[in-house]
C-alpha cells in the first residue's frame, strides 16, 4: 500500500478534488453534483480508445483556460454556461 505521497495519495487527491470542484458547481450553479465510482475494465478502454482513433467519438471541448485563470473556468462552469468540457492546460 502506498503512503500519502505515492500513487495512491495522488489518486485520492485527485478525487477530492474533483468532488470539491463538482460540490462548489452544486452551490453556485444549477448542476447537481452526482457521485459515482466506476470500474474500467482494459477492454472497454481498447474499444473507446479505438472509437476515438476513428473519429466515431468526438470529445466536446467548450472552451479552453490556462491555469492562471482556473478561477475564470469555474465561474464560467458555475454560471451553467459551459456547453461540454472545460479543459485547463498547464503551460
Amino acid at each position: 500500500m502506498a503512503g500519502a505521497g505515492g500513487a495512491d495519495g495522488r489518486e485520492i487527491g485527485r478525487k477530492m478534488g474533483r468532488a470539491m470542484i463538482g460540490a462548489m458547481t452544486s452551490w453556485f450553479g444549477s448542476q447537481k453534483l452526482v457521485l459515482f465510482v466506476a470500474a474500467a475494465k482494459q477492454e472497454d478502454l481498447v474499444a473507446l480508445a479505438r472509437l476515438l482513433e476513428s473519429g466515431k467519438v468526438r470529445p466536446v471541448i467548450d472552451r479552453r483556460y490556462r491555469l492562471s485563470d482556473a478561477s475564470h473556468a469555474m465561474l464560467h462552469l458555475a454560471e451553467g454556461h459551459a456547453r461540454g468540457k472545460i479543459v485547463v492546460t498547464i503551460d
